[in-house]
């Protein structure tokens, strides 16, 4: 199965966290490491300097998937293609 990107806007609840987060970014480099996604904290948004980063295996559950449309898949082909490169590497 391909692997896909949720979009920025989806909220969901992962391993590490009591709270949902909703997804704000992608591929975020913290502490020396790449994450597939960074996230703030629902309803809160962003309050602080602090970045909830996860990767797709973290996620329990989506609780809400944000807006799809072109431009949406045209980044997630080009998210995905840069991480088949990476792995390749």
């Amino acid at each position: 199965m391909k692997k896909k990107y949720l979009p920025v806007g989806s909220v969901v609840k992962i391993k590490q966290n009591t709270r949902e987060v909703m997804i704000v970014g992608y591929r975020v480099q913290f502490e020396n490491k790449e994450y597939d996604y960074c996230a703030v904290l629902h309803p809160y948004g962003v309050i602080d300097t602090k970045k909830i980063v996860f990767n797709q295996n973290d996620i329990e559950k989506v609780s809400f998937t944000g807006f799809i449309n072109d431009d949406f898949t045209k980044l997630q082909d080009k998210l995905l293609e840069s991480k088949k490169e990476e792995m390749n590497n």
